[in-house]
């Protein structure tokens, strides 16, 4: 205890340098440049890890507080503030691309499919530079092998921007919502497996909140109290934005891309104005698959081991990414529990029949 006490004094004090030496002096960057420096060189989760202390370090239960702009955000911790408090007002460019979900939804099999999209089916580059670097996660800080937000304001003018991020609707940047700029990509997937594989997550990421046993997850998750908040609003928000503006917004499901994937990379091409041809559309398939992905290392996050955020002993980031795997999790009670509450959230949406449960 008393090495762990000692390095959160080192962290107290860079804090204060880091706060001097940063000239923009932002929160954000002030953050970044802690856990770069000095949690990430330092090795310091991993040595927090060593100690046993990482479950007695996580936050006990997710944090809510309001954005900007008024709506209640829920987050793993106050630092999703500062970041957001810079994201509503991102100048967001025609030619952005957003790649939205909840989490666990298969974000990062999107994020490969619109990357090889919009930059010539290069899957060469995209073997040679992890995911992380050519596409930027929105919703967090720059942080070790990954790009975040202060990347998203110094990407090249004429590069274009493949942009990921789990944020509700209502908080993306005041471009995208109000001012109708760039596309977005959103993928939905059923929530009892977006669930399950939730609960695995938390298991590999060391800042996450305490997830309890799975019953206890699943009520967190059920009540909207877990990381980004509320499933089915989350979904039923972009959902009424696909609809009434189908020519910015392209809605698709894990399912879906499971079902066929060629045809699905062929209509989000033809919904980016990208002309791909057959060949184009089998190769990005092909890459794509779950397997390809969860053996590739430009997308299965190995190599960020070494800074110590994620516990892959566990788990891998890319676990099964099977269609029913909720079925081995649920039991016979907490399924129909479900199976009301989703009738009752999704009735008159539309979105009732758009999972296999």
């Amino acid at each position: 205890m008393n090495v762990a006490l000692i390095a959160a004094s080192g962290l107290a004090a860079v804090v204060g340098i880091a706060a001097w030496k940063i000239r923009s002096c932002r929160e954000i960057d002030i953050i970044s440049f802690v856990i770069n420096n000095i949690a990430i060189k330092m090795r310091l989760f991993k040595l927090i890890a060593m100690l046993g202390l990482t479950e007695r370090m996580r936050p006990d239960k997710a944090v809510k507080f309001v954005t900007a702009n008024g709506f209640v955000h829920t987050a793993e911790s106050p630092m999703f503030r500062a970041v957001l408090d810079y994201v509503w007002k991102l100048d967001v460019r025609d030619n952005d691309v957003f790649v939205a979900t909840y989490p666990k939804a298969g974000t990062t099999w999107m994020q490969e499919i619109v990357w090889l999209i919009c930059n010539n089916v290069d899957i060469e580059a995209a073997k040679k530079t992890v995911l992380t670097r050519r596409s930027v996660f929105m919703d967090m800080i720059d942080v070790g092998h990954a790009r975040g937000f202060q990347s998203l304001e110094t990407w090249p003018s004429d590069k274009q921007r493949i942009v990921k991020t789990h944020l509700p609707f209502e908080i993306l940047p005041r471009d995208a919502t109000v001012g109708k700029k760039g596309k977005i990509v959103y993928v939905a997937r059923n929530p009892k497996d977006s669930c399950v594989s939730y609960f695995h997550f938390h298991h590999i990421v060391r800042a996450f909140a305490k997830t309890g046993t799975w019953g206890e997850f699943l009520t967190k998750f059920c009540n909207g109290d877990v990381s980004y908040g509320d499933w089915f609003s989350h979904i039923i928000k972009y959902w009424e934005e696909f609809r009434k503006d189908p020519s910015r917004i392209y809605f698709t499901t894990y399912e879906t891309l499971q079902a066929d994937l060629p045809r699905e990379v062929k209509s989000i091409a033809e919904f980016l104005g990208r002309d791909l041809s057959d060949e184009q559309i089998n190769t990005i398939a092909e890459h794509c698959t779950f397997e390809s992905m969860r053996n590739n290392k430009s997308t299965n996050h190995e190599g960020t081991a070494e800074e110590g955020a994620f516990d892959f002993s566990k788990f891998k980031f890319m676990r099964r990414g099977q269609v029913g795997d909720w079925k081995n999790y649920f039991t016979i009670n907490q399924s129909a529990e479900f199976d009301d509450l989703f009738e009752k959230k999704m009735e008159g949406t539309g979105l009732e029949s758009k999972f296999e449960f």
